[in-house]
């Protein structure tokens, strides 16, 4: 089976931005993950255009370094939402709401199999370094991984040493600019 892990799906962008323009994912499983309970309504009437195209499933959860239950924070300006405090620490909504979270590894190794081609784009506010970290520690699991794109949100340091990890066991990390 080929997967596209949707990780930050927010209200769908992804499937026009990416998916409708590149069309070689056609016919592939989509996880949408989106742990923002506001972003839910528009993710679904989004997916709903797309239902024929993709088998799609909604993961109303946070794929994450670890499993549990976190805080969220919700800004004012939902394509900023994040379980990363310091992304909206100086908005003056300040809401929070618990959601719970699945390891990237637990998530791989339950729902795939090692035949199984995934590709993984992350765009998560913050949460992309636990991922990676995660994916990095349990690498046994990365032959089900064809693809990792990502789009960084600060932490240059930390984000220069994970592109060097991978890169030393040949899974490079592709920049995602969408």
């Amino acid at each position: 089976m080929n997967y596209f892990f949707d990780v930050g799906s927010n209200i769908g962008q992804t499937f026009y931005w990416y998916l409708d323009q590149t069309k070689e994912y056609d016919g592939w499983s989509v996880f949408c993950f989106e742990p923002s309970p506001r972003n839910l309504g528009e993710l679904l009437k989004t997916i709903y255009f797309y239902r024929g195209r993709y088998n799609i499933v909604i993961c109303p959860f946070g794929l994450a370094g670890e499993t549990g239950v976190s805080e969220f924070y919700l800004k004012t300006d939902p394509a900023g939402d994040s379980y990363n405090k310091d992304w909206v620490i100086n908005d003056e909504s300040n809401l929070q709401v618990l959601s719970p979270t699945i390891d990237v590894s637990t998530f791989l190794a339950t729902y795939t199999t090692e035949t199984d081609n995934v590709v993984i784009k992350l765009d998560c506010e913050g949460s992309e370094y636990g991922i990676l970290d995660n994916l990095y520690n349990n690498r046994h699991l990365l032959p089900r991984v064809s693809k990792i794109m990502v789009e960084w949100h600060g932490q240059e340091e930390k984000k220069e040493e994970l592109i060097k990890k991978f890169k030393d066991i040949c899974k490079p990390l592709d920049r995602w600019d969408f």
